[in-house]
């Protein structure tokens, strides 16, 4: 009996000790082979309302129709000389929305944007860890908003406001240091150890065996069919054919497959490790239009700005773990904006905005299943104004600071390998303090979105010097290809 009992602790131990090795394999060993992906998402939303309700003893009869459409292309290269991104995305939303009290008045309005993105990422290495980058992005936004209202049966009063931005960049940086994708290797180990769950493969499993069945996985992703079917069934008979050449599997049946395709489908999380340390210059250009309508008056407003920072990033991406993933990010810049206001009524005004900028964001992300992931994260984000301003020229500027602090939470549920469940939320706190106020004016909409972020909230709000913004999104996700 004490025979037998020995036997199934050194059993229990050998299973053990073998699923341990293989939840323990360091992600950061792998590395991707030359590849090149692409993946198309698509974004869809309507919305409709109706209420009717007495107020002030009146009949009120509100309703409104909301509709978002939206499309990201992403492409990828990752050769050991080039890492390169690139990301297409159109947006489109209207909301519209009418409020008619029965008695005597009525209001309508309509709300139109539409933005079209392309960014670019293109890092060259000419060493294993030295590279340079040039980067770009391009950015066009339109917003429409127009309303509508009357009262007791008097002229109806309309306001139609019309904006364009666009925005340039071309960033360039030099640094050391590498981040890998590092996904592949986490399916391939989900693979081995579920099927060893299931008593199909064993488990003892070297590093190196883990690295080429990931590499395989890596081929294997980077293959396009026109149908997604015969995808799939070239996918899994290849993935079949290099575990029996290797004589991993010990017993293929109908719970080996069953299990081979579920994780083939699902366990494909995007995970990555290395660390990134650059140097950046970084060049831009907004321009901004608003003209603003009411039939009793015409307001016309033109904003060109130039922007140029220049500083360090430090990136960092580490698996904890199997389950675990931790990432953070520092940037410190000396930025520096030459804004110019062209009022068609007023006279022109000019903003020189020297700043210090000082990012810090970490992001933690936890992988308990092959469908469900969560990731928390937390920003700090602290900008500083230098008054160079010489109002005898004609020239403004401001001293001051400006505070943001953030913290977001989001949950992916993947209902299908191509559909899947984001629940969002967030909380931000914006704190500025300034000595010259009419700064604001140079942001109308998002003319500085990419460095100066922090005054999009504030341009709208400008008397309120504290705000605490709460966001919560529940959306549902189509992944084409």
């Amino acid at each position: 009996m004490k025979l037998k009992l020995k036997l199934l602790i050194l059993t229990i131990g050998i299973v053990y000790n073998g699923f341990a090795q293989i939840k323990d394999f360091d992600l950061s060993k792998y590395a991707l082979p030359d590849l090149k992906r692409s993946s198309l998402e698509t974004y869809f939303n309507l919305a409709n309302s109706f209420d009717s309700q007495t107020e002030n003893d009146q009949n009120i009869k509100l309703s409104s129709f909301d509709s978002d459409w939206q499309i990201n292309y992403i492409t990828y290269l990752n050769t050991a000389k080039y890492q390169r991104t690139s990301q297409l995305n159109s947006t489109f939303s209207n909301d519209w929305n009418k409020r008619k009290y029965v008695e005597n008045s009525n209001y309508k309005s309509n709300f139109l944007n539409s933005r079209i993105s392309y960014e670019l990422t293109n890092r060259v290495y000419f060493d294993k860890n030295f590279f340079y980058e040039t980067d770009a992005s391009v950015y066009y936004n339109y917003l429409h908003h127009f309303s509508n209202e009357s009262e007791n049966n008097q002229p109806e009063e309309e306001n139609v406001n019309n904006q364009h931005l666009i925005m340039l960049n071309l960033p360039l940086k030099a640094g050391i240091g590498r981040i890998e994708s590092v996904g592949d290797a986490c399916q391939a180990i989900y693979i081995i150890d579920e099927l060893a769950k299931v008593n199909r493969m064993t488990t003892d499993k070297t590093d190196q065996q883990i690295i080429e069945f990931a590499s395989l996985i890596s081929h294997l992703k980077n293959e396009r069919y026109f149908d997604s079917r015969l995808k799939k069934i070239a996918d899994i008979v290849s993935l079949d054919s290099f575990l029996v050449s290797k004589n991993y599997v010990l017993q293929s049946d109908a719970s080996y497959f069953a299990t081979l395709i579920d994780f083939w489908n699902y366990a494909n999380f995007t995970r990555a490790s290395g660390t990134r340390l650059s140097v950046a210059l970084q060049p831009g250009y907004s321009l901004s239009y608003n003209k603003f309508d009411n039939n009793q008056y015409i307001e016309e407003k033109d904003v060109r700005a130039f922007i140029l920072n220049a500083g360090l990033e430090l990136k960092h991406e580490k698996p904890i773990n199997f389950f675990w993933q931790n990432s953070i990010a520092l940037n410190a810049y000396f930025g520096y904006i030459n804004s110019k206001i062209l009022n068609f009524s007023n006279s022109d005004i000019n903003y020189v905005l020297p700043n210090l900028q000082l990012e810090f964001s970490q992001s933690l992300g936890y992988f308990p299943n092959t469908r469900t992931n969560f990731n928390w994260s937390y920003s700090l984000n602290y900008l500083q104004f230098l008054d160079k301003g010489n109002v005898d020229n004609n020239i403004f500027s401001t001293e001051g600071k400006i505070v943001n602090a953030s913290t977001y939470l989001d949950f992916n549920y993947y209902i299908s390998p191509k559909f899947r469940l984001n629940i969002y939320s967030s909380a931000s706190y914006n704190l500025y303090d300034l000595k010259n106020e009419n700064i604001l004016n140079i942001s109308p909409d998002k003319v500085n979105a990419y460095y100066l972020y922090y005054l999009n909230y504030l341009y709208a709000n400008p008397l309120d010097r504290k705000h605490l913004a709460l966001q919560f999104n529940v959306e549902l996700i189509y992944k084409i290809f």
